[in-house]
């Protein structure tokens, strides 16, 4: 009969009845990570497992986004979500109903700026990839800092084997190794790194082929590359398992409970990514104070999301590119992280709708 693969028992009973497979850590699980966990035992099935996966997120952007938000949308044409300020243990913002944050970038064509309005944004130049640097002391990726080289671009050419030349932007292997270290700074392994990649949507509309041996080749060869930040992550570890707690570069503190082999992840990531969250709320709160220009922002522009190391906002027209200097002021204010004085470059731009800013 058909299978419907939105649902975990049908699948189960496909994959693990009617064709056999066996679980790689035991059990039936159904959800994607274990699918994809069974294309490294079983490649043979792997487009099809990766074909139900692909099913299943095309079904939940529907089913979030594409069904949901329009029921959503207030009488006066705008959406109105919840940001929670403390609703990740990192320190980064949530958002629900709907979650901003994970809007597809295909999808940001729908959110436009009211007429007489334009919308304006910034985004903070590698920000997680600045202070992975800064904390670790790696060396290579320090002289790229100064020599104003850009560090994924460098990873991207260094890995493949490739002129750094070639690597724009918008360049597939550049987008490869920038999700392959967002991975890497949850503490990820090479299992999880291949389960990260295999589920991102951006390398599914690339076309990009990975193999669990890609992923395995990629992580030693940047293990060579930057040694410090693994020697580092080790120390923070084991920080982590005596004292019980990690500490941002701002001095906020987050406690550890449960068994040591689950802090792994959390003393690499959260000195990175809760030090980047810091940073944010801090350009937010240089915003606030700067009451010279408050007339800019009384009832001129306004910020309505923040999405990872970005920060989205609406103006009317003629106040958009004033709004949009203002930020990026604010943002490239030297801070004091790790050790180290530095600004972090803010790019801003602004547009008619939310993907083009």
């Amino acid at each position: 009969g058909d299978l419907n693969p939105r649902s975990n028992p049908q699948v189960r009973q496909y994959l693990y009845g009617q064709l056999g497979l066996k679980a790689m850590f035991g059990g039936s699980s159904a959800d994607e990570d274990a699918l994809i966990r069974l294309t490294i035992r079983y490649p043979e099935w792997k487009q099809l497992l990766l074909d139900i996966c692909e099913y299943r997120s095309a079904a939940l952007i529907k089913a979030t986004f594409l069904d949901s938000v329009p029921k959503r949308i207030e009488a006066d044409g705008r959406l109105y979500g919840r940001i929670m300020l403390h609703g990740t243990a990192t320190g980064r913002f949530a958002t629900r109903d709907p979650n901003t944050q994970n809007w597809p970038v295909a999808l940001r064509e729908m959110v436009v700026a009211s007429l007489g309005n334009i919308l304006f944004g910034g985004d903070a130049s590698q920000l997680e990839e600045r202070l992975m640097a800064y904390a670790s002391g790696c060396r290579s990726k320090l002289k790229a800092l100064e020599h104003g080289v850009d560090l994924h671009a460098q990873d991207a050419a260094s890995i493949f084997g490739v002129p750094i030349s070639t690597i724009t932007k918008k360049a597939p292997l550049r987008v490869l190794i920038k999700g392959f270290k967002y991975a890497l700074a949850y503490g990820a392994g090479v299992d999880k790194i291949y389960i990260e990649l295999l589920k991102s949507d951006e390398l599914r509309a690339l076309g990009i082929e990975i193999t669990h041996d890609d992923v395995r080749r990629w992580y030693e060869v940047y293990k060579q590359l930057h040694p410090e930040i693994f020697v580092w992550a080790e120390r923070m570890y084991g920080q982590a398992i005596r004292d019980r707690r990690v500490d941002t570069a701002y001095g906020r503190c987050r406690l550890l409970f449960g068994p040591d082999t689950t802090l792994r992840g959390i003393a690499f990531n959260t000195p990175i990514q809760g030090s980047a969250a810091d940073y944010l709320n801090d350009v937010l709160i240089r915003l606030w104070l700067q009451e010279e220009r408050a007339w800019v922002w009384r009832d001129n522009a306004w910020l309505f999301n923040q999405s990872h190391d970005s920060l989205t906002g609406e103006a009317k027209s003629e106040y958009a590119q004033e709004a949009a200097m203002i930020l990026q002021q604010a943002a490239e204010q030297p801070v004091t992280m790790f050790g180290q004085t530095f600004v972090v470059p803010f790019e801003t731009k602004v547009g008619a709708t939310w993907k083009e800013v």
